[in-house]
């Protein structure tokens, strides 16, 4: 993305050692004129996430291109087998 290498897995990595943070999915949206990273996020029930320390742990770590929007939700979609169900 933008010239720069990396694995969704490894920004994965990054974000699920985050307090709070019970799963992460990182997967390339394709949005109009670009392609932009989105990371689904899950958190302990009555934990508030902090969307700014998550994204400032990636900075960290990775360039700025592979920061991804950060989307707070309920529980990840799995398959029938259970794993993650990626798009």
């Amino acid at each position: 993305m933008r010239g720069t290498a990396f694995y969704p897995g490894a920004i994965e990595a990054v974000i699920m050692a985050q307090p709070g943070v019970t799963g992460a999915m990182v997967v390339l949206e394709n949005a109009e004129a670009h392609s932009r990273l989105v990371a689904n996020v899950t958190a302990e029930k009555g934990v508030p996430l902090n969307k700014r320390a998550i994204v400032d742990a990636v900075l960290e770590q990775f360039p700025t291109a592979a920061v991804p929007i950060i989307n707070l939700i309920k529980e990840l979609p799995v398959t029938g087998e259970g794993k993650l169900d990626r798009p």
